[in-house]
């Protein structure tokens, strides 16, 4: 009887696969990965059913197929032991410390991207603060590279920073104490916003610089102890400003005549003006107050700024935090970390970038924006006695380094 053929619907549709290019393909590829995953069982099966599998016993095609898996299974178990194995050891250390969540996964990843820098040797050290110095000099005026045993005239510049003024009085106390090299040759001094208050005190009243700071203190735990801070509605730190330094300044203030620079800015123009001659009294208070007046936080919303010269002029920090000068060798102040000769060293991140705020260049890290916070919403007393201990310190590691400490008598230690 005669073979019978199927030629159901089917049959000739797979038929039809089969034959055509694309389909043979199709299966090639099939059969290729069907190969691979016996490859792949090859490693864990005995030698008897590898060679059940290669259809006899020391067949070449055998034993290459079975060194081929071995070879391929061992590149993927030692990937994944050493991926396992950096997995396991991040878990460990994030087991061992009890931190929130977020703060975890962020220990992981920079873990895994080895993104933790290094710990540097002292000398490591000493060259990059060797690097940041030449670039602290190459933005500034050329007699700034004078060696200062050789210059006769100095100038101090303080920067603007509210509550962290506690700084500039460390350093100013340093200086009284330990610098008489330079105070003996001080000719000018200058300074913005809370700056220029310290500024004025050590030129016309050196001799009450401490109680300055017990008021600064005081001043501080005032408004700590108000709901919003100076932002408390019904409280103007204004009014306060002006009493407080019109006990402090003196009535004859001739010495400030050409040696005391205030900085302020001009509300409509937007630009600095450095004040340096005071027609009264109340013409240097009103200098003093614009340079400290903040739109909004100083005497509240809508609060017309003080006017100088008929100008309404506001916080010199807003144009000119700073204050340099061509003509005379200037001795910068800061509590922000930067490229102010006298301020807080901080450790280097990752990325060291920098950025200039009102003609002051400043490090772009955790700590500075910390100190932009307490310079408006004052800290407790012990942190501002500590900026005050760090701006002293600061101060005369900087004049043993430049070799020009110098106590009051003379004595040079």
């Amino acid at each position: 009887m005669p073979e019978q053929t199927n030629h159901s619907p089917l049959h000739s549709t797979v038929s039809s696969e089969a034959s055509s290019p694309s389909s043979r393909s199709r299966i090639n590829n099939r059969r290729s990965s069907s190969n691979n995953s016996l490859e792949s069982i090859h490693l864990y099966t005995t030698p008897q059913t590898q060679r059940k599998h290669s259809g006899g016993e020391g067949t070449d095609s055998a034993n290459s197929l079975t060194l081929q898996s071995i070879a391929t299974a061992r590149s993927s178990l030692s990937s994944q032991s050493i991926q396992s194995s950096s997995l396991q050891s991040v878990s460990h250390n994030s087991a061992d410390e009890s931190t929130p969540t977020w703060k975890t996964s962020v220990r992981r990843i920079v873990s895994v991207l080895n993104l933790v820098p290094k710990e540097k040797t002292p000398q490591e050290k000493e060259e990059e603060q060797k690097l940041r110095e030449q670039g602290m000099f190459l933005t500034r005026p050329a007699i700034c590279r004078q060696p200062l045993k050789s210059v006769s005239r100095f100038c101090i510049s303080l920067s603007g920073c509210g509550f962290l003024g506690s700084y500039h009085f460390g350093a100013v106390n340093c200086f009284m104490k330990n610098g008489q090299h330079v105070i003996s040759r001080l000719d000018r001094v200058s300074g913005a916003s809370a700056g220029s208050l310290v500024a004025s005190i050590l030129l016309l009243v050196p001799e009450k610089l401490d109680p300055a700071l017990k008021v600064l203190f005081d001043l501080g735990e005032e408004l700590i102890h108000l709901n919003f801070g100076a932002l408390t509605p019904g409280y103007y730190l204004n009014e306060r400003l002006i009493k407080i330094v019109d006990d402090f300044l003196p009535q004859d203030i001739s010495r400030a005549q050409g040696k005391l620079y205030i900085s302020v800015t001009r509300k409509k123009e937007r630009t600095n003006r450095l004040i340096s001659h005071f027609s009264s009294r109340e013409h240097l208070l009103q200098c003093l107050m614009a340079s400290c007046y903040i739109p909004m936080y100083s005497m509240g919303y809508g609060a017309e700024p003080p006017h100088i010269d008929g100008d309404a002029c506001i916080d010199g920090g807003y144009t000119n935090n700073l204050p340099d000068f061509d003509d005379i060798r200037t001795i910068t102040i800061s509590p922000f970390s930067g490229h102010a000769e006298i301020s807080p060293r901080d450790e280097a991140n990752f990325f060291d970038w920098k950025m200039t705020v009102s003609n002051q260049i400043m490090n772009v890290n955790l700590q500075n924006i910390v100190r932009g916070a307490q310079a408006l919403f004052p800290p407790s007393h012990a942190v501002l006695q500590s900026y005050y201990d760090q701006g002293y310190k600061d101060t005369l590691k900087f004049l043993i380094k430049h070799d020009i400490v110098q106590r009051p008598r003379g004595t040079e230690v």
